[in-house]
């Protein structure tokens, strides 16, 4: 069966989460570092525009936007550098979210496949700690039932021995005091009983 343990040298466990939830920061990254931009470009053409209009000039928006360029270029460079940081860091958190559900979806599939059912152990701050203790307690739950009908047949039969003792024990315990004789030891309700379990 497969362990958690054999997925943590791999941070990447799981293309649909992990995945997605990578893309999706990359899009969010990307777009608003994009309007970031262009919003200060615009505040400084304003500017430009303004001051250009008051003494009887015009400032292009090309000529504006490489003066801008020009002068912020380290802004997207450090938003560059950053990401693979703030990538990386989303990655291992993703894992403490997509690791569990990998554990879970392969014990499920073990399941399926006929292996008895098995506890999960999510490692220290991993999340969904909520999920191993439900899945945990359906296991115990499942461990605690027969698993065939010989034990079945097994526990039955215990129980009835268990209960021709207790009806002797109260059987004797019910004789008159000093009665004693060969006839005495057979009970024409029990004897039946005790008959078919010896047999």
């Amino acid at each position: 069966m497969n362990d958690l343990r054999t997925f943590s040298p791999r941070l990447f466990v799981s293309r649909e989460i992990q995945g997605r939830l990578l893309g999706r920061l990359a899009i969010y990254w990307m777009g608003y570092h994009l309007i970031l931009w262009h919003a200060l470009f615009l505040a400084e053409w304003m500017q430009v525009q303004i001051a250009a209009i008051s003494v009887g000039k015009s400032v292009s928006v090309l000529h504006a936007y490489a003066n801008f360029v020009s002068s912020q270029y380290l802004l997207p460079l450090v938003a560059l550098a950053i990401f693979p940081l703030v990538l990386w860091d989303m990655l291992k958190f993703s894992h403490r979210i997509a690791g569990p559900l990998v554990q879970l979806r392969n014990r499920l599939h073990d399941m399926t496949s006929g292996c008895p059912p098995q506890k999960v152990h999510f490692r220290q701050g991993d999340m969904l700690t909520e999920i191993q203790d439900a899945f945990n307690a359906y296991v115990e739950s499942v461990q605690m039932e027969p698993n065939s009908p010989e034990e079945l047949f097994a526990q039955s039969e215990e129980q009835y021995a268990r209960l021709i003792e207790q009806v002797k024990a109260l059987q004797e315990s019910l004789k008159p005091a000093g009665h004693n004789g060969a006839d005495s030891d057979r009970d024409p309700v029990l004897e039946p009983l005790v008959e078919a379990q010896l047999s």
